[in-house]
């Protein structure tokens, strides 16, 4: 079905699945789900987590207090929430991501714009194609790596420069945790 939703609550949770165009919606207080839809979904909740999965668009999601997981997104990427963690696999475009109490796990598919994630209280571990050139920006306290063909400074706790050449701008960051970038073989 070809609609955009634009849906709003102040205590319930919303689910929007199998729909074409732009969906909007926002809750005070329940979780929110959207599942295969081709368009833009936006998301907002100041108290439940939210799952996306095979959105054929750009998502934008915020929570204050639960858990992003995303599965499938194919034109970008932007979670953030206060207080949970995030858990986001398949994204291709370009991904924004951030959390002040939880930590940070994806995986990228090709096309990949840029990588932008930070946490201030958890891990961060993202997985990408090993054949793409990054620009590698991470920090710590400590960055575990397999560096390849890579040109740069990298310690303990920080690496910085490019692998492969370069290319796609890869930023992780944490203030209390690991920052672990592992790579895939990307089927051809």
């Amino acid at each position: 079905v070809n609609t955009e939703l634009n849906a709003r609550t102040s205590g319930g949770s919303v689910s929007i699945e199998n729909l074409a165009g732009n969906q909007y919606a926002r809750t005070s207080g329940g979780s929110m789900e959207a599942n295969n839809i081709q368009g833009n979904v936006e998301m907002r909740t100041s108290g439940g987590a939210i799952r996306l999965e095979n959105i054929e668009g750009q998502a934008e999601v915020a929570t204050s207090g639960g858990s992003i997981r995303a599965k499938k997104v194919t034109q970008g990427l932007k979670a953030r929430t206060s207080g949970g963690s995030l858990h986001l696999q398949e994204i291709s475009g370009s991904l924004e991501a951030r959390t002040s109490g939880g930590s940070i796990d994806l995986r990228l598919v090709n096309p990949i714009e840029y990588i932008e994630v930070s946490t201030s209280g958890g891990n961060v571990t993202v997985e990408v194609p090993e054949n793409l050139g990054y620009d590698l920006e991470l920090t710590g306290s400590r960055v575990r790596t397999e560096l390849r063909n890579f040109t740069g400074s990298s310690s303990r706790d920080a690496i910085k420069g490019a692998m492969n050449g370069g290319g796609i701008p890869l930023k992780a960051r944490t203030s209390g945790g690991s920052v672990s970038l592992k790579y895939y073989k990307a089927a051809s």
